[in-house]
């Protein structure tokens, strides 16, 4: 047969393609205008004789008889009729680590940020504002620490200006270091954290964080205010209720998750629990300041794993999502480093 001066493609349809697959191909093929055949002895014949680029596109060659590709003895392009959804697009959420509770930051604390080759950190103010130059030592930005406004409110009522005047400094001096976002308090769904003393309910927590928002803002030009993860409890439905117009006030939201098994990271009860918040508070800033896999029968190195694919599927509305945490005494199942300083399995197989 002689041959042609153009490029041939050929899209070969396997001979019990069904007519919703044969219209699958035609919407592939039908800007470019290519032919659409299932017969494998006429591909050869148009493809043969073509230019250079020629080929024969063979979708779901394994239903062909034998071997198709050699059969055919062209270029060949295989290709699926049922490739699936498309893969969700890449995780934009900079990955982080909350770091040391209990005092301030060690070596082994940075060198966890620095084996897992994180992005983020999230401090609490028991840490001296210098400890930003050793996180971004190992590569971490200061416009990426989060720091929270600590105090214990278990057994104490603190007015909000009282509590704005404990964080003045400490607050002045982080944003100094290039830090802009901080979370007020933690966790204030629970009584060991303030509920029943600080505020009475979450309508008075609200009335109290909105309070510490303005002063913040007054006095603090340039601050990121950040509403506080709650713990995920049966009265989190009562809260989002309660607090919503102060939520949405705020500049970030902060949301904690956590799960004892792999197959619940994505569960809206558990690793998933962040749902719910951006479900409801469409459009605001959403950070992860808690996340683990708290359960002390999983072995290190598995929660690494975990945690690697944790964040890989974070979805884009989560600027950050903050592991918990690089070393504690109280929490020695979630500490990426023990009391001792040695570093477990968990950042090397985040990295």
């Amino acid at each position: 047969m002689p041959s042609v001066d153009y490029v041939v493609v050929v899209n070969l349809l396997p001979q019990d393609a069904t007519k919703t697959e044969k219209a699958f191909v035609l919407d592939v093929a039908h800007e470019s205008r290519q032919t659409i055949l299932q017969s494998a002895d006429d591909a050869q014949r148009l493809v043969k004789p073509g230019k250079p680029g020629s080929k024969v596109v063979v979708w779901d060659a394994e239903r062909w008889p034998g071997d198709i590709v050699a059969y055919l003895g062209v270029p060949v392009e295989l290709k699926r009729l049922n490739p699936g959804p498309p893969p969700p697009p890449p995780s934009t959420t900079i990955w982080g680590l909350h770091m040391r509770s209990g005092g301030p930051c060690r070596d082994s604390d940075f060198e966890c940020v620095r084996i897992a080759g994180l992005k983020a950190a999230k401090l609490t103010t028991e840490n001296p504002p210098e400890t930003v130059d050793r996180l971004v030592a190992v590569g971490v930005p200061a416009a990426s620490i989060v720091v929270r406004l600590f105090a214990d409110l278990s057994d104490r009522s603190v007015k909000p200006a009282e509590f704005c005047d404990w964080m003045k400094l400490p607050i002045q001096l982080f944003m100094a270091k290039g830090v802009r976002y901080f979370e007020v308090h933690n966790e204030p769904n629970l009584p060991q954290e303030g509920l029943g003393v600080a505020w009475l309910n979450a309508p008075g927590f609200a009335t109290w964080y909105s309070a510490v928002m303005q002063i913040l803002r007054r006095d603090h030009a340039g601050v990121k205010v950040g509403f506080p993860g709650l713990s995920p409890q049966p009265n989190v439905t009562e809260w989002l209720t309660a607090c919503d117009s102060v939520m949405r006030s705020s500049d970030w939201i902060g949301v904690h998750c956590y799960w004892t098994d792999a197959s619940l990271m994505s569960n809206p009860e558990h690793g998933g629990y962040y749902q719910r918040f951006v479900a409801r508070l469409t459009g605001k800033e959403f950070i992860i300041t808690e996340f683990s896999n708290p359960s002390p029968s999983v072995a290190k190195g598995e929660k690494g794993k975990q945690y690697k694919a944790y964040y890989q599927q974070l979805p884009s509305s989560i600027k950050s999502a903050f592991c918990f945490i690089s070393s504690s005494p109280s929490f020695p199942h979630e500490a990426w480093a023990d009391e001792i300083g040695d570093i477990s399995e968990i950042p090397y197989n985040v990295k």
